[in-house]
């Protein structure tokens, strides 16, 4: 992987965190979220009702933006998210955390990666 500069301090942090990460579900979020500025991904709502299941774990390795409201009740763990949705989230019954923070709290041994699902 070719080193990437990042002027948002959160997304520096999150890719520092990502590269610690042994097991290959990090491998493969840290190639998804350590791309160029031009690259990265962005994740609409309608993407996670469509997709998402009661009771998942949703990762995604970019930036989580609004367009409908949330019609389940999702963990989202996203790298970076707009502060409409994160209100959105919780007031669908949903719960957000930032991936720098998921990360840096949850014990790599207590993550259940059964439940886990990355859309991009």
């Amino acid at each position: 992987m070719k080193h990437i500069t990042f002027e948002n301090p959160l997304w520096y942090q999150t890719v520092r965190l990502l590269k610690k990460m042994k097991k290959p579900f990090w491998k493969r979020v840290l190639e998804l979220v350590d791309r160029s500025r031009r690259s990265r991904i962005e994740v609409n709502i309608s993407k996670i009702n469509k997709y998402g299941k009661e009771g998942k774990v949703i990762v995604i390795p970019g930036k989580l933006l609004g367009g409908e409201t949330l019609k389940h009740r999702i963990k989202i763990i996203a790298v970076d998210a707009s502060k409409k949705v994160i209100d959105e989230i919780k007031l669908a019954g949903g719960e957000f955390v930032y991936l720098r923070d998921y990360l840096k709290n949850t014990p790599e041994d207590n993550i259940k990666y059964a439940d886990m699902m990355i859309i991009r």
